[in-house]
């Protein structure tokens, strides 16, 4: 082990530069390279005279700079002349010893966050110790398995401290940082002592093999948008500080003895997220910061509608103007109750103000946060103290609002069922970017003009809440998050273009209910994840109109449903861009029928499928080649363009007749019959790729009667008996390969004409069976099962008696 001095002033340390390093101080350069077992040290020799320098950390992640242990100097850590420690665009040092920065006369700069400083030392009694100096925007990593560090002194860092093994002690220390995040599956402790520790942005405990000794430490989290992650550990005081709360979360199921949150100062409102379906404890108390004006304001939430998080609290500071929504209430606080409460529905042990009636009554345009609601129609001027909660009802009437003028929703808040329906006087509801929650109706009128491009969300957890539209073509996205309630439109229901209508959980009701069937319209429609997710097609419709993105997914099947007649219309008639369909593996009795009918663009038909029927009349453009099932009819039209590829197209109908019309296109791709019980009749000829299988291992396939079908490689799969007919018996249709052998099983074949330069082998030894009118097939001599083969063959070829 050697100690190595940094000579010469201003210069570059990376992996292999020798110039600047001496074996002692003021020595002479050149003397090697430090190594990890090498301690640096930059003292009042390092410079020329007594200037400034620049020492750059050059060099990559993967060929640092590497030391033991980082000084400046002795006991003082004296420099002649300030020093600077530059990080390149990706310098990364190394320090496998200890770390001391110098209280004056130091800094540190950075190019990139693509840079840090690693502590790998897999040893213990390490120290790190950066008297006051900022370690700017440089990432630092406790990465060392076994190592441990403790902190000589209050630690900043403008971003983040990475623990990913090893043992850090904050010494008692406070320390700043943009995020403090614990990763990874290797041991790592954490032993925060008094300190306290404040991420600008969030504090993060993730993996396995973790050890938090909270002590008595404080975590504050002043950012808007915070996040506290953990894995179900056990905190002291934490404490989030930002007055303008957007949307913080607490993830895990955690203990704390206090945790806090600042009410929010401005209207709006402030969510703050907990894990649903967990327990979050508060052995001492906790703080929900109230509003005072009612329009300022939390809003508590598990973190899946219908799917309540559960607080377990000893203590809780009076609440005013708070929303709950999916909280179950636990512990010696509970039930809660408080002043302006909202019940966003979902909740356990939490006592809610009964539902009121509220109207709007400002005579001139106003915010909605405004002093202008009223608990009686026609008074003009209202209050704060009547602002809706989430149970209450809004009705906009004539008596309010005058001729012309806007209604401006100004912050995302919790929405009760709203009613324009008696409004015949001209007014706008402009809701801009905001996000609301609706947990009702959502009743417009003919007279009203709905602007705003923020999503629209209808969280209606049981029951129906029914959306009229009166004829307004929506602006916003529409989401249904419903847990096991319905949404049901009432009217039908367009939006726009580029917008999407997203079903997370709940049923989407195109029926009204049973009182006459809604069509939908929307650019795209989206439903993915594994909550029940039910749309009630009756026989309704939805029309998508987007174009050049995934315009619908349902790739997610698992738990999605639809009831009814179930079609999908795509529209879009120009010819920009690719239309993807994703409708996943949905089973026979989900299938949801598909009508391509304009375009000249491409469309993309993906995943397992789930179609029922698919027409593309009207079509022009070009299908690519991707795997499907279709359950019913394809539809080809002689106008469009089929890509050639080895994804199959599996018909899997298991009754009926499905019909298959190629329009005389080229197939270049494999087909698949596999629906027992079905029949999958060509309507014309088919041509398919010389080197595509055509393949069929349950189900009657037909061919045309009387045309010229060509196949790749014919083939048949499994033991179950399979039919191949002519789609009129009596009547051969030909069946052409061009050479090879075809051998199949299992397969009864009847008014097939075989040819093409292939040969033809159909022996009754594998299973196979003449129902008669073929030619050049081989069954071979004798049948494979005497008697009970006669038996088997009319049973096939017969008509039945009773």
């Amino acid at each position: 082990m050697a100690t190595y001095y940094w000579v010469g002033g201003s210069g570059t340390w990376d992996a292999t530069t020798t110039t600047y390093w001496a074996t002692s101080s003021g020595g002479a350069g050149g003397a090697g390279v430090p190594t990890s077992a090498d301690s640096v040290i930059f003292d009042a020799s390092s410079n020329v005279g007594v200037g400034v320098f620049t020492v750059t950390v050059a060099g990559t992640s993967a060929a640092p700079a590497v030391c033991l242990d980082f000084s400046t100097g002795g006991a003082g850590g004296a420099l002649d002349g300030a020093m600077t420690l530059a990080f390149g665009t990706t310098g990364f040092v190394d320090c496998y010893g200890s770390l001391t920065f110098p209280a004056a006369n130091f800094s540190i700069s950075v190019a990139a966050t693509t840079t840090g400083i690693r502590f790998p030392s897999t040893t213990t009694g390490k120290t790190v110790t950066t008297n006051g100096v900022s370690l700017s925007n440089v990432p630092i990593t406790f990465n060392g398995v076994g190592g441990g560090w403790t902190l000589g002194s209050a630690f900043t860092s403008l971003t983040t401290i990475n623990h990913n093994a090893g043992t850090l002690d904050t010494g008692n220390y406070n320390v700043t940082c943009g995020n403090f995040t614990i990763a990874g599956a290797l041991v790592r402790t954490l032993n925060l002592g008094s300190s306290t520790i404040a991420p600008s942005a969030n504090f993060t405990i993730s993996g396995s093999n973790v050890t938090l000794n909270a002590g008595t430490s404080t975590i504050n989290l002043p950012n808007s948008s915070a996040a506290l992650t953990s894995n179900g550990n056990t905190f002291y005081n934490v404490n989030f500080t930002n007055t303008a709360i957007n949307a913080v979360a607490v993830t895990g199921a955690n203990t704390f003895n206090n945790l806090s949150f600042t009410a929010r100062v401005a209207a709006g409102i402030g969510s703050v997220t907990f894990d649903s379906a967990v327990t979050n404890t508060v052995n001492g108390t906790l703080t929900l910061g109230s509003g005072t004006t009612g329009v300022a304001r939390l809003w508590l939430r598990g973190s899946v509608v219908g799917s309540p998080a559960t607080l377990s609290v000893a203590t809780l500071t009076a609440i005013t103007d708070i929303d709950f929504r999916d909280i179950t209430a636990t512990g010696a606080s509970s039930p809660w109750s408080g002043t302006r409460i909202g019940n966003c529905l979902g909740n356990t042990s939490i006592s809610f103000v009964g539902a009121r009636t509220v109207y709007w009554n400002s005579a001139l345009s106003a915010n909605w946060n405004a002093a202008v609601w009223s608990t009686t129609s026609g008074i003009i001027g209202g209050t704060t103290a009547a602002f809706p909660l989430a149970q209450d009802s809004i009705v906009i009437d004539d008596a309010g609002l005058t001729l012309g003028n806007t209604i401006t929703l100004n912050a995302s808040y919790n929405i009760p069922p709203l009613s324009f329906a008696t409004r015949s006087n001209a007014a706008t509801f402009a809701t801009g970017t905001t996000t609301p929650n609706f947990y009702g109706d959502y009743t417009l009128s003919s007279a009203i003009t709905s602007t705003g491009t923020g999503v629209f969300t209808f969280a209606k957890q049981s029951g129906t809440a029914t959306v009229t539209p009166a004829g307004k073509t929506f602006t916003q996205p529409v989401t249904v998050n419903a847990s096991s309630g319905t949404v049901r439109i009432n009217g039908d229901l367009t939006l726009g273009s580029t917008l999407t209508t997203t079903l997370t959980q709940g049923t989407l009701d195109l029926t009204n209910n049973g009182a006459g069937n809604y069509l939908l319209s929307t650019g795209l429609f989206s439903s993915s994840g594994s909550l029940t997710r039910v749309v009630a097609f009756g026989t309704s419709n939805i029309t998508l109109t987007g174009n050049a993105a995934t315009i619908w997914t349902t790739a997610t099947a698992t738990n999605f449903s639809v009831s009814g007649t179930p079609v999908v219309n795509t529209t879009y008639s120009g010819s920009t861009g690719t239309r993807t369909l994703s409708f996943g593996a949905l089973s026979e009795a989900n299938s949801i029928s598909l009508n391509v009918s304009a375009g000249t663009d491409i469309v993309a038909l993906t995943a397992t499928g789930g179609f029922k029927n698919i027409n593309f009349t009207g079509f022009a453009g070009t299908l690519t080649n991707t795997a499907m099932t279709v359950y019913g009819n394809l539809l080809l039209v002689s106008g469009m363009t089929l890509t050639a590829g080895a994804n199959a197209t599996t018909f899997a109908g298991t009754s009926g007749t499905q019909q298959i019309t190629t329009a005389l296109k080229t197939l270049d791709f494999p087909l698949t019959f596999n629906g027992i019980g079905g029949t999958f009749a060509f309507q014309d000829a088919l041509t398919q790729g010389a080197t595509r299988a055509f393949t069929v291992t349950n189900g009657t396939v037909q061919l045309k009667a009387g045309a010229t079908s060509t196949v790749g490689a014919f083939a048949t799969s499994g033991t179950n008996q399979k039919f191949l007919q002519s789609t009129t018996p009596g009547t051969q249709a030909t069946l052409s390969k061009a050479s090879g052998v075809v051998n199949t099983s299992y397969l009864t074949i009847q008014d097939i004409f075989a040819t093409g330069g292939a040969t033809w082998n159909s022996f009754y030894s594998n299973g196979n069976l003449d129902g008669g009118n073929n030619t050049n097939w081989i069954f071979g001599e004798t049948p494979a099962y005497g008697a009970e083969y006669e038996y088997k063959l009319r049973s096939f070829t017969e008509p039945r008696r009773f």
